[in-house]
């Protein structure tokens, strides 16, 4: 389990940022606390010595990249994608069934 600095720091890193001092800023901590908070991050199987996210980060943040498919991410990733691709599908054939009904006349 993640502390919200932890989480907050996690988050820095997995949108790219690698310096330490840069981290801090964004993160408005002092650079001792996120050094000790990328330590204990490292410990935990986060991310690894060179501040890239590991598949820990990826899977307990829910955090979707390009790297992976959703499939990666677990079911509740999978009945959100199956949901908005189904949502289409019922858009579509709406659309299509008006289209029809106004083309054949039965409204206009």
């Amino acid at each position: 389990m993640l502390s919200e600095m932890e989480e907050l720091v996690l988050k820095v890193v997995m949108l790219g940022e690698k310096r330490v001092d840069k981290i801090a800023k964004k993160c408005g901590i002092s650079t001792i606390l996120a050094e000790k908070i990328i330590e204990r991050l490292i410990e935990k199987g986060y991310i690894d010595y060179e501040l890239n996210p590991l598949e820990k980060a990826y899977r307990e943040l829910k955090w979707v990249d390009w790297k992976h498919g959703f499939s990666y991410y677990g079911e509740d990733t999978k009945k959100l994608v199956r949901f908005i691709a189904d949502l289409a599908v019922v858009i579509a054939a709406i659309i299509f069934i008006s289209t029809l009904m106004h083309f054949f006349g039965i409204i206009r």
